[in-house]
């Protein structure tokens, strides 16, 4: 959708969390996770092992007020670095914790 140059609303629901991206010419203007907002809250999606997406054409006059002002490329690429930081951080306690019972 990005490359395609769409202007949508996306949400996204897993479990009672739901993360809802508005994306204009392609490029994501807001998004809202609880408290979270613009990048903060789609980094929390990313980390989304399931979930359900719907996808809804939007005109650009119902689009929120942006709240981000990355690239979509930039979120993409710091998303993925802290999933993998956070992957790291869970198997250096995991192996702490064999360690220190073995």
């Amino acid at each position: 959708m990005g490359p395609g140059g769409k202007t949508v609303r996306l949400a996204a629901v897993s479990d009672d969390k739901q993360l809802v991206i508005f994306l204009k010419q392609g490029a994501i203007t807001y998004a809202e996770f609880g408290d979270k907002t613009g990048a903060e809250a789609v980094y929390e999606g990313l980390s989304w092992n399931s979930g359900n997406w719907s996808v809804e054409p939007v005109q650009p006059e119902n689009i929120p007020e942006s709240n981000n002002e990355f690239s979509n490329e930039s979120i993409l690429m710091e998303g993925c670095r802290l999933i993998d930081e956070k992957q790291r951080s869970s198997q250096a306690v995991a192996v702490g914790a064999s360690q220190s019972r073995g």
